[in-house]
């Protein structure tokens, strides 16, 4: 430990924190079933590596995850009502903390490497949640787009407007509705939608539709009522509509006939933004449409 003083003063300070510890055999599982992951980790911090074969792991974590496991405030899992909440870690980051049927407390984001709290110990400076995997920082858009099968027609959709992977990376504190390749398949079922693809201004101002500022949760959607609220889009001019069935959240498109259903909600992506999967391609309005057509609108998602 004292060979990083700064990190040792920080755990040691008079400032309440929350620490995630993943244990020992976290970092066994994490190399087998990781490897490049694992290794490209190490290789960023040889020092730390040669450390970590004849140390505890507890002294090492915060730095390979960049406080990723680490809030900057005393917050007690085990007191948690909501079966689903959000809290900041101390790299600015979301963190999912859940609780599943069996009563099991659950912390990640929301796509890969959920660990599961195994015990908690309670310090004069703040709590200790042992967990039993590490957790993986989130990831950028593209990242998560590109890894996920069912989005591929949507990443190949994004890639077809230049520029737009890169804005869509670069974007803080939004919500991106993703469409899944079923509902691509809806939208070719429709003979005109096939022109959709013949201009990039078109296509650009459909994938801004689906974005919204600013980070929306599920939990958020609970709040909504059935008459829906109007939210503005990352298409100036547009704005679509989400409402509440008493399940799940419904977000509508420009026409009464152009609504999605959300079927898996909450991925947390880099950046504080958040990814919802959709079963429907929305739509902005025929006049927005046209306009981007003819002018071959190039403008990013806009706020």
């Amino acid at each position: 430990m004292m060979q990083f003083p700064k990190l040792v003063n920080f755990l040691d300070g008079t400032t309440n924190v929350t620490v995630f510890l993943p244990s020992d055999q976290a970092f066994l599982n994490l190399e087998k079933q990781f490897p490049s992951y694992y290794n490209s980790i190490l290789e960023k911090n040889s020092t730390m590596f040669k450390f970590l074969q004849c140390n505890s792991e507890m002294s090492i974590i915060f730095k390979l995850t960049n406080l990723d496991h680490v809030l900057g405030y005393s917050y007690d899992v085990n007191l948690q009502e909501a079966s689903r909440t959000f809290q900041t870690t101390y790299s600015n980051e979301p963190l999912m903390i859940s609780i599943d049927s069996d009563h099991n407390i659950n912390v990640g984001s929301g796509i890969e490497r959920v660990a599961r709290v195994t015990h908690t110990q309670y310090a004069t400076n703040g709590i200790i949640n042992f967990i039993d995997d590490v957790l993986v920082p989130p990831r950028k858009f593209e990242f998560v787009v590109r890894s996920r099968p069912d989005l591929s027609s949507f990443y190949k959709f994004v890639l077809s407007s230049p520029g737009m992977l890169s804005a869509l990376n670069a974007l803080k504190g939004t919500t991106i509705f993703a469409p899944t390749n079923k509902a691509f398949q809806k939208l070719n079922a429709t003979e005109s939608n096939k022109d959709i693809y013949n201009h990039v201004g078109v296509v650009s101002s459909i994938i801004d539709y689906h974005i919204i500022k600013p980070m929306v949760s599920s939990l958020i959607f609970a709040t909504f009522s059935a008459k829906g609220n109007s939210v503005a889009t990352g298409l100036p001019g547009e704005n679509m509509t989400i409402t509440f069935n008493g399940s799940y959240g419904v977000v509508h498109g420009a026409s009464e006939c152009n609504e999605a259903e959300l079927i898996q909600t909450d991925i947390i992506l880099d950046g504080g933004n958040m990814l919802h999967l959709i079963d429907t391609v929305l739509l902005p309005s025929v006049n927005a449409m046209n306009y981007a057509k003819k002018n071959n609108y190039t403008l990013r998602p806009s706020f």
